[in-house]
């Protein structure tokens, strides 16, 4: 995994050198769906934090359908391992 800066911190050949960087090794250049509106995709992942706890659901545009998500506690959004495992999880659903 590459480490990237804010552009703003860089100048215009490391710009260059972080975007071409990020082509590379992304689906970004060949995954259409980065360019598409979050509420345009076919399926989709809603997170709602309400104060109490955090609440995740599914929609699946294809039968207008909703079903609830992955649990997410507090824990998990604190440690970037156990968003990354999320990360892995909810991609492991998708593609079932």
């Amino acid at each position: 995994m590459i480490a990237l800066q804010h552009p703003t911190s860089l100048n215009v050949l490391k710009k260059y050198s972080q975007a071409c960087a990020v082509l590379q090794n992304t689906s970004r250049a060949s995954q259409v769906a980065w360019y598409k509106d979050g509420l345009d995709l076919d399926f989709q992942f809603h997170i709602i934090v309400d104060g109490a706890g955090v609440h995740t659901f599914f929609f699946n545009r294809s039968d207008h359908s909703w079903s609830n998500g992955v649990t997410v506690s507090e824990e998990v959004i604190a440690d970037p391992e156990k968003t990354l495992a999320l990360g892995r999880n909810l991609i492991k659903q998708v593609q079932d």
